[in-house]
């Protein structure tokens, strides 16, 4: 059981679905209960379901089952014209749905990472891709690329065990304050890391696989808004597939 709590006036919304999600059951019991201080009078007693697959984290893309907002973070960028070279400038494209966005202008590669952006009030199946494009290569994107030139970790998965290029930060570093003690991947369900190639290579000395590094979060827009006018609520699960 978990338990929130509201001041008079104040709009009902619960974040604690964690533990709902974690378990197999198609419905939750939701009680309201007013404490005045001195006792407690419950005012809703409901039984409301638990909708799954909210999220579906297929290959490359970010394909969401439910209406979202997503934020795309880039953790990191190592990119150089050699061993020891100057950084290669790289745009970074976050496409949603039709529309391509460009948040972060003409370079990423410039040390300033993290650096974020928020792509609010989404539509169910509207997906999500990211492309790097580098001034010197081609460009890589993250759903036709993906198992090639991108891998995709979600939780539990373990990193590459792959040297940063040169005097590069590795993939593992980028992505430390998302492992857990055994090293593994320490996500929710409805995040995923993006981690991109751009040498051309997968097998020669600079295929890193951190040129850059992009987390892709999404929160179901009923996180936020609870009455949606129906009467009727329900719980949004994130899953990955």
């Amino acid at each position: 059981m978990t338990t929130d709590e509201w001041d008079p006036s104040e709009t009902l919304t619960s974040n604690s679905t964690r533990g709902v999600c974690a378990g197999t059951s198609d419905s939750a019991s939701v009680t309201l209960v007013y404490d005045s201080g001195r006792s407690g009078n419950v005012i809703a007693d409901m039984e409301v379901p638990v909708v799954r697959d909210v999220f579906e984290i297929s290959g490359g893309q970010v394909v969401p089952n439910h209406d979202y907002e997503a934020e795309a973070t880039v953790l990191g960028a190592g990119y150089t014209l050699g061993a020891g070279g100057s950084n290669i400038p790289i745009t970074v494209d976050v496409t949603v749905g039709d529309d391509t966005d460009r948040p972060w202008g003409a370079d990423i590669n410039d040390g300033a990472n993290p650096r974020s952006t928020v792509y609010a009030d989404q539509s169910a199946g509207t997906g999500i891709s990211v492309t790097a494009d580098p001034d010197y290569g081609a460009p890589v994107d993250s759903e036709a690329d993906a198992g090639e030139y991108v891998h995709v970790l979600k939780d539990g998965d373990t990193p590459p065990n792959l040297a940063g290029f040169g005097d590069q930060d590795s993939a593992a570093s980028y992505v430390a304050p998302y492992l857990d003690e055994d090293g593994k991947i320490d996500l929710r369900d409805n995040q995923a890391i993006f981690l991109f190639e751009l040498s051309g290579s997968t097998t020669g000395p600079a295929a890193d696989f951190q040129d850059v590094v992009v987390l892709v979060s999404l929160t179901p827009e009923t996180d936020r808004e609870v009455d949606e006018g129906s009467g009727e609520g329900f719980i949004a699960c994130p899953e990955t597939s």
